[in-house]
């Protein structure tokens, strides 16, 4: 789906939350300024809620900004069914929101275009979308291929990915300006943009630094390292010893990263080490739009996890393991390993690693628990754990 269509499915859906998905997004944005504060940050990129109260005394934008924008969503009603958690969204004909400074009420506002010309009884959403996705207007395009760059490079253009103001400005403004009128000739395609970065030669650069770039951690000279995310680590581990894990209320297959909302409450006791594992590794609960909530940072509790963690432990254990599978086949030690190196690594082991694994498994009594021991090892490479 184009980005543009889907931007404007989610942001004027009505109806039925169980009919139509996209009105969950006002389940969870419930009310006119979370919603408000939600769509500005994830569309726009700007961090908009510090005009709430007061001026920004840094930024462009002000407090009758903040309420004009508000005004956009003041008309949004929400009412439960009674049918567990359905929500049935609607768009009314009255609801305004009172500026706090003025006492009057707002008229609805977006950035450069100002006040909006809106019919009494038209949904005040869809001319809002008319002016959001509009080719002409800066920020949809930049927000969007910005987001998608930082996904691919571990950093944005603009730093964070979604705090677009003045005085953070892009670390190569013609680069994102170049990316996002590419990413509008092409109808807001995100696979066409996410094809784009991953052919040049700036993504494909190596980790490797010299004394020229060594210290550059902003204008994309090297490749940045990065450790995988929690999710995206749960899925390596169930390629590689071929034991995906299973997710409650969703379909069988369904990857960790494609998991539409974190799941953080164990409905049984198998799933305590797969909830905790993704927990210790930093997966957010979404209680936001903003992509802080998500932790990078390294913790002896993680050490603990690739080091004797029961959920890793429980993996290589499992009786039906790929490597397990491979040795009843009658497959070599050596092509056992090989294969365990290209599905971790996406290599195969140098001579010097497979002479000490084979060593190491022709010496033990359960040539098994060996495997096992070496599959470990390979999980705790930094090689397996960064993006680089």
């Amino acid at each position: 789906m184009p980005y543009d269509k889907f931007a404007r499915q989610m942001l004027t859906s009505s109806g039925s939350t169980r009919i139509q998905p996209s009105g969950n997004y006002y389940r969870t944005a419930g009310d006119t300024h979370d919603a408000m504060e939600t769509t500005a940050q994830l569309f726009m990129g700007s961090r908009i809620q510090c005009a709430k109260c007061h001026n920004h005394p840094f930024e462009r934008w002000t407090q009758d900004n903040y309420y004009g924008l508000a005004a956009v969503f003041s008309r949004i009603e929400r009412k439960k069914t009674g049918r567990g958690d359905e929500v049935f969204v609607r768009a009314a004909n009255t609801g305004d929101v009172r500026n706090p400074r003025t006492g009057q009420f707002a008229k609805p506002w977006v950035p450069v275009a100002g006040e909006l010309e809106i019919a009494e009884k038209r949904d005040r959403r869809q001319v809002f979308v008319d002016w959001l996705v509009a080719a002409e207007n800066p920020l949809f395009s930049r927000v969007e291929v910005n987001r998608i760059w930082a996904h691919t490079m571990g950093r944005g253009i603009v730093e964070p990915f979604d705090d677009f103001r003045d005085s953070n400005p892009p670390a190569n403004a013609p680069l994102l300006d170049a990316l996002a009128a590419d990413f509008t000739k092409h109808n807001y395609d995100r696979k066409y943009i996410l094809r784009t970065i991953l052919n040049s030669r700036t993504y494909q650069s190596t980790t490797r630094t010299n004394d020229l770039n060594r210290d550059d951690f902003k204008y994309f000279s090297h490749y940045q390292p990065r450790r995988l995310t929690a999710e995206q680590m749960v899925d390596a581990l169930g390629q590689v010893t071929g034991r995906p894990k299973q997710f409650e209320f969703v379909a069988t297959g369904t990857k960790a990263t494609w998991l539409p909302a974190p799941d953080l409450k164990p409905h049984n006791r198998s799933q305590l080490g797969q909830i905790e594992f993704l927990k210790v590794f930093g997966q957010p609960e979404r209680s936001s739009a903003c992509e802080c909530e998500r932790g990078d940072d390294s913790s002896l509790g993680q050490a603990l996890e690739l080091l004797n963690g029961k959920f890793i432990q429980e993996m290589l254990a499992h009786p039906e393991t790929k490597f397990r599978k491979a040795l009843a086949t009658g497959k070599g030690h050596d092509e056992v390993i090989a294969d365990l190196y290209r599905a971790a690594l996406s290599r195969s082991p140098s001579a010097a690693e497979l002479k000490v694994a084979i060593q190491y498994i022709d010496g033990s009594d359960n040539k098994q628990q060996a495997l096992e021991d070496v599959c470990w090892a390979i999980f705790n490479k930094d090689e397996f754990l960064f993006q680089h």
